[in-house]
């Protein structure tokens, strides 16, 4: 029975692509941590079956990620697959990739509305994380993140076309929530103009009480 179940986890492991921080960061992992780790000194317990055992729980948990990432909304691996795209994007730094693969299960799910709630509900959080991340970033790291969210809004805008009007609904809240997000992404040059904006209202203000004085 355990060795069925074990054969069916490896087939679908096989078949499922690996991660990109997987790819470039596992084997890294896997070596330190292995480095760390020191056998029990029992003599019923050798070192070869306790490394074998650490390899094997290590293996398993590189799997149950690899098939998350097929995992939607709702399902039982929804909660990894997001936790894994989390510490990717903190540990690379790229938000872009997982705001998009968020994006479209909330396309994916418009129609459902459990699975959407839960699908809006992780897309918020990943536009909230990018923001935050943004404010310490140069000025072009910060126009890689709008170019993305105005991209995003145009997939939600076509998104709208095909779907019933429930759905549109629902999309054209995710779709405010993108726009209003890539409007608080500001860089030193949003911050200049709208210093400049201000400044020129101040003056216009000034003009203004001024031409009023002299009719007086």
């Amino acid at each position: 029975m355990i060795e069925e179940q074990l054969n069916n986890l490896k087939k679908e492991y096989l078949k499922t692509e690996m991660p990109h921080y997987l790819q470039n960061y596992g084997w890294q992992n896997l070596e330190s941590r292995l480095a760390e780790v020191k056998s029990p000194q029992f003599s019923f317990f050798p070192k070869r079956a306790f490394a074998f055992a650490v390899l094997s729980v290590i293996i398993l948990l590189i799997s149950t990620l690899a098939i998350s990432q097929k995992s939607k909304p709702g399902q039982t691996l929804y909660p990894v697959k997001v936790l894994s795209d989390q510490v990717y994007s903190q540990v690379t730094g790229n938000y872009e990739a997982t705001i998009e693969k968020r994006a479209q299960e909330v396309i994916d799910t418009s129609g459902n509305g459990e699975s959407f709630e839960e699908a809006s509900k992780e897309y918020q959080k990943t536009l909230d994380e990018a923001k935050e991340k943004a404010k310490d970033e140069n000025e072009e790291k910060k126009e890689e993140l709008r170019k993305k969210l105005e991209q995003q809004e145009k997939r939600f805008e076509n998104a709208q076309k095909e779907e019933n009007q429930k759905s549109k609904n629902r999309l054209n809240d995710i779709l405010e929530r993108t726009r209003r997000t890539r409007g608080e992404v500001k860089g030193s040059k949003n911050e200049r103009r709208e210093k400049d904006n201000q400044r020129h209202d101040d003056d216009e203000k000034d003009n203004n009480s001024g031409n009023h004085n002299e009719d007086d």
